[in-house]
């Protein structure tokens, strides 16, 4: 009589408790995130956009120095945007039938 009855209690208890752990374990990534905060590294990338001057979207685009143009440089060295796989070149393309 106390298995099936320890069966249902378990069962019930059991949605309850995953979210817990998964709490404590994500409370544990935060902790790692805020001791990785440094005021040296957010005051050198504030120096750092200030260095551009401005960053109006009409500034110069070209400046490797100054304005948009070089702030985006900048981003774009530091974080490449992936790039989807080439795909090969077919032989014919895809022309769908237009009799649908």
């Amino acid at each position: 009589m106390r298995r099936p009855i320890l069966a249902i209690v378990l069962a019930a208890i059991a949605p309850f408790a995953w979210p817990a752990a998964r709490a404590m374990a994500s409370d544990a990534e935060i902790e790692k995130m805020i001791t990785e905060i440094s005021a040296a590294r957010i005051e050198a990338r504030i120096r750092k956009l200030v260095a551009f001057e401005t960053r109006n979207s009409l500034s110069d685009t070209q400046s490797e120095t100054k304005g948009i143009g070089a702030a985006r440089k900048r981003l774009s060295s530091r974080h490449p945007i992936p790039q989807p796989p080439r795909e090969a070149p077919c032989a014919a393309p895809f022309w769908p039938s237009s009799s649908l």
